[in-house]
């Protein structure tokens, strides 16, 4: 949408990159505090975890920085109403897809059983 709305390819390639940093730098975050490596996969099989609060707390810091980079390239240094829009977007479409999830899980199980068959 950014080539469509006139942005030279490479803003288009920093937003990437932006957008690609913003959601592994939570990753990288995680498997510091729990002292696995830092660039690994996310590894949730040793302990008990809620996969819905990791996912929530992930995309809450992801939203964090999406907002404040965002908003800094397009307003400078004010973070306003801008970034209030970000948190609300990314929040609301994680939790959104995350109900869509939980309420089509057994379809999803049955339909995974189904593929494996």
């Amino acid at each position: 949408m950014d080539l469509y709305f006139g942005k030279s390819l490479s803003e288009v390639a920093l937003y990437g990159a932006l957008g690609a940093f913003v959601v592994y730098f939570p990753i990288v975050l995680f498997n510091f505090s729990r002292e696995h490596p830092l660039f690994g996969r996310l590894d949730l099989s040793q302990g008990n975890y809620n996969i819905a609060r990791i996912i929530l707390l992930l995309a809450f810091i992801a939203t964090i920085l999406n907002s404040v980079i965002h908003s800094t390239i397009h307003q400078g240094l004010q973070i306003d109403l801008l970034a209030f829009r970000y948190v609300t977007g990314d929040l609301g479409g994680t939790v959104a897809v995350l109900l869509l999830l939980v309420a089509f899980k057994r379809q999803f199980i049955r339909l995974s059983h189904r593929l494996v068959e």
